[in-house]
């Protein structure tokens, strides 16, 4: 949004919120942020198979590293034992 378009937002928003009813302020302020909310879950529904295939991707890799770390500490510790 330009610059001084939001300036003139800004500036409207400010004068109505001074003349008008305090009532009818709040009821605007909680529309709004309400309305604010329904980008929300239409973000999550469309995101949602992306990231469980980003998460299954990562589980994944992460148990093969868990397992290689085991696999080395596990040689590590035979390795000292011998040693001794």
């Amino acid at each position: 949004m330009a610059p001084c378009v939001a300036g003139v937002l800004e500036k409207s928003g400010v004068i109505a919120g001074s003349t008008l009813d305090a009532g009818l302020v709040i009821d605007l302020s909680d529309t709004f942020n309400g309305l604010m909310a329904i980008p929300n879950p239409i973000g999550v529904l469309t995101l949602s198979g992306t990231v469980m295939a980003i998460t299954g991707k990562y589980m994944r890799r992460r148990r093969k590293d868990l397992r290689f770390n085991i696999i080395i500490q596990c040689r590590l510790i035979f390795d000292k034992e011998k040693q001794k």
